[in-house]
């Protein structure tokens, strides 16, 4: 009789502290969700259609923000897009240098060097500016590349050619 007065004494305890946290939890629940409603009552004292009005002037700046954001990045150029149709029909001799994107004047401007003494059967410039007119991705942000100038020069002790090229931007400026 003694076990079993002490398993049901055990048995109590632990059913007794079970039932405490919970009224705990519950309590320190109740406390937050309180303190909450302080704050709300606070923060906005003419209750939930205050609270509405200002996370509607919030939502309203926000979209103005993004619609503004949204126009700048519409008018940028894609960078990494010209260069890649740039080099992607040039020979592995030929290099593209002073590359320059202006978004406001809507330019682009660079230089290829050119060695003078490059292998038989290699591309020249004739046929690079063919495959830059018919590449539609390249026409997509640049208007007609076209050469300005070339002048010779020395890199090292190589004889060299400088190509100086320029285009207009496609579409609005920034």
């Amino acid at each position: 009789m003694m076990g079993y007065s002490l398993v049901c004494g055990i048995v109590l305890v632990f059913v007794a502290h079970q039932e405490t946290r919970a009224m705990m939890k519950t309590l320190d629940e109740e406390s937050k969700i309180r303190a909450m409603e302080a704050r709300f009552q606070q923060d906005y004292p003419d209750g939930i259609a205050s609270c509405t009005e200002g996370l509607r002037s919030r939502m309203e700046r926000i979209v103005v923000e993004m619609e503004t954001l949204q126009s700048v990045l519409e008018k940028r150029r894609n960078l990494a897009r010209i260069l890649l149709c740039l080099l992607r029909p040039l020979p592995q001799d030929i290099v593209i240098n002073n590359m320059r994107l202006d978004h406001r004047s809507r330019k682009l401007n660079f230089d290829l060097l050119v060695p003078e003494e490059r292998p038989a059967g290699s591309k020249n410039i004739g046929e690079v500016l063919a495959d830059w007119k018919n590449s539609e991705s390249l026409r997509m942000e640049v208007r007609a590349v076209k050469s300005v100038s070339s002048k010779r020069s020395l890199m090292g002790n190589k004889p060299i050619r400088i190509v100086k090229f320029g285009g207009d931007l496609v579409g609005p400026g920034a």
